[in-house]
Order: C-alpha cells, then structure tokens, then sequence
C-alpha cells in the first residue's frame, strides 16, 4: 500500500513512514527519509515550532472540535453523553441552575465515571467535600442555623467513626 508523503510529495510505500498512532492511518504523514533531512536541516523542535506557527488556526480547530470528545472518553463516555446532559440540564448547572457559566465535566473520582455537567463554583464545592453527602448536609444545617428568619433545619447527621461509612466509593447517590 502506498501513501503520499506530504513533504516531498513522493509516493512511497507504508513501511517508509514511522507508525503515528496520533493518525487514523496509523502512519504518519511525513517519510523517514523527510524526516531524516528535517532533523537534520533544522532539528524537530525549530521543525514543529515553524508548524504550530503556519498552522495557528488549522491546530485551534482541532483542539476545539475535539477537546469534550476526548474528555469524554477519559470519563468513559460519549459525545452524545454529553449533549443529553446539555440538553436534560437546560445549558445549566446540575446544582444552581445557573445558564450564563461555563459548564465543566463532573466525575465521579472512585469509578472515573461521567456524572453530569457543573459550572466551577459547583464543582469545586463537592470536590472540597470529597463527594460526601454527609459532609453537604452538614454544611447546608450550618448554613440554616445562622440565616435571617425562620430556618427549619433538617435532622442533623452524624457519622459513626467507622471508616466505611466516610465516602461512598461506588457513587450511586
């Protein structure tokens, strides 16, 4: 099987270029020989420095059609994940409802597995308590307790000091 070598534009065959696995071909762009003589004219950093900077937009592209894809896939999810829980949440925060924030990707940190969208404030809120729902109620009792007017707390929650009732690990919430 032949391929072209974007470079010297000669078709060569397929073992005269290094494995890519960054292409969907598996094989990368240039030839061996090419890149014998870019290391060799200018070494591969001046090389890839001069590209990133004729190719600014073509790589910004890239990096924004591709970005939540492959974020996605860390979490062990889809694109389309990810667009139903766009659409399920409105654009908003799964938590404060808020419509005008960037939305991040919540996951869970003992499964790796996707959660839903959070705007930072959000996300950095659960995260500070570890995923804990007893550490959230907490806060939310303590939060009652000194506001202005009529409270009505809910039960307060207390944790045996078992080890096993400190985080729940599967994140079935």
């Amino acid at each position: 099987m032949d391929k072209k070598c974007s470079r010297c534009k000669c078709f060569k065959d397929t073992n005269e270029f290094h494995k890519n696995r960054a292409r969907k071909d598996g094989i990368d762009n240039t030839c061996k020989q090419c890149w014998k003589d870019i290391r060799q004219e200018e070494g591969v950093k001046e090389y890839r420095r001069k590209y990133k900077e004729r190719n600014k937009e073509k790589i910004a592209d890239y990096f924004k059609k591709n970005k939540i894809k492959y974020k996605m896939k860390r979490y062990k999810a889809s694109l389309v994940e990810y667009e139903n829980a766009l659409n399920n949440q409105e654009n908003a925060c799964a938590i404060c409802k808020t419509s005008n924030k960037r939305l991040v990707i919540d996951h869970c940190h003992s499964t790796n597995k996707f959660r839903g969208l959070l705007c930072k404030e959000c996300n950095l809120l659960i995260g500070f308590a570890n995923d804990d729902i007893i550490t959230l109620i907490n806060a939310i009792n303590y939060l009652k307790k000194y506001k202005h007017g009529p409270s009505g707390n809910l039960k307060e929650v207390k944790r045996e000091n078992n080890d096993e009732n400190k985080n729940d690990t599967d994140c079935r919430y």
